[in-house]
């Protein structure tokens, strides 16, 4: 039972391994024999590639952006005041509930 368990182990590293090398090779990661230096150079360099080309092709924001944004942010601020606001008045309401109905059972149990 050991030895399956173990030789399964082994072919799911080898897989592994497979993914990891395609994965490095399609970031243009050079797998060599060489020096590690090499290898973490590429690697470097693969890695900058990839964020490099990531970024969007104008960073610059136009004002017309910058407005749309500016106002999505207020209305965000707005519904959170808002919702901070309602959550106020339900727990003031469940509050005041809470003691109506203890004032009630109160009396209720003074008249039995």
């Amino acid at each position: 039972m050991l030895r399956k368990e173990i030789s399964q182990l082994q072919k799911k590293e080898v897989e592994i391994k497979k993914v990891a090398a395609r994965e490095r090779a399609a970031l243009g990661y050079i797998s060599g024999n060489g020096n590690e230096k090499s290898n973490l150079d590429s690697l470097v360099k693969a890695i900058a590639r990839v964020s490099v080309t990531s970024q969007p092709e104008d960073t610059k924001v136009n004002k017309a952006k910058q407005r749309r944004d500016k106002k999505a942010q207020q209305e965000a601020e707005r519904e959170q005041r808002i919702q901070a606001e309602q959550s106020d008045i339900i727990s003031d309401r469940v509050i005041k509930n809470e003691k109506l109905e203890n004032k009630f059972q109160a009396s209720w149990l003074d008249c039995l």
